[in-house]
């Protein structure tokens, strides 16, 4: 594992000044895996720092579980939690559930995974409706929500169902990241695509959990805060 793999952006449109796309060949041309990005980009790489961070934990603490991703796009988080997860325990199964609406986005998903040596995962094709919960792994370690979309503002019912089914799989010391948990009364409204029902449907949904939310700093938009949980014993 390397911090390429982090700051990559992976479908190679990146924008960089001629001088530093210049020392980026150079390094690539003396093998270094070390690359300029832009700074504009580092929500992107705050959100896989983020991640990386996470699992790594739950791995290493040796909590019990397969890692799902619901609502992986074209694969760019996923490969990210493939590729740690080879680090640790490469037996353990990574699954990735969305409608795949984007054509070619299986294929695609599929280059992106390749493109890193990550190894293909589960994928579960379909609404997340029709796949969860029949679909989920009987128990999780891990698991990253991100079922945002453009053209759906209101994400609480999705997200709410989501929670509903992840919680009583997610092993204890299990953590669960959610995409896009922003408070604009906090940060203001810095983004025409914050999605404040992210935040609206966790905060429903742990009223009478003990479990709490935690905020993490992923970028400089709304868009890209992070917020995440970790599973307590039963009581």
């Amino acid at each position: 594992m390397n911090n390429n793999y982090i700051t990559a952006m992976m479908d190679g449109k990146t924008v960089l000044p001629r001088q530093a796309n210049f020392i980026n060949r150079l390094l690539a041309r003396f093998g270094a895996t070390t690359r300029l990005i832009n700074p504009w980009g580092n929500g992107r790489m705050c959100q896989r720092m983020n991640l990386f961070h996470l699992l790594s934990q739950t791995l290493a603490y040796k909590v019990p579980g397969d890692v799902v991703e619901l609502g992986p796009y074209l694969g760019q988080s996923a490969a990210l939690l493939a590729k740690v997860m080879a680090e640790y325990e490469p037996e353990r199964e990574l699954h990735v559930y969305d409608a795949f609406l984007v054509p070619h986005s299986i294929s695609t998903l599929k280059q992106n995974f390749q493109r890193v040596g990550a190894k293909i995962p589960e994928i579960h094709a379909g609404w997340i409706q029709e796949t969860v919960p029949s679909e989920l792994p009987d128990q999780i370690c891990f698991a990253h929500i991100d079922v945002g979309s453009r053209i759906s503002p209101d994400l609480q019912p999705l997200v709410h169902y989501c929670l509903e089914h992840i919680y009583p799989r997610l092993a204890e010391g299990g953590i669960c990241v959610m995409q896009s948990y922003c408070d604009p009364a906090v940060r203001g409204n810095l983004s025409p695509y914050h999605r404040p029902g992210v935040k609206a449907a966790a905060d429903e949904f742990f009223r009478d959990k003990p479990e709490e939310m935690y905020v993490l700093y992923a970028g400089d938009f709304l868009i890209h805060a992070h917020g995440y949980f970790r599973k307590q014993a039963a009581v």
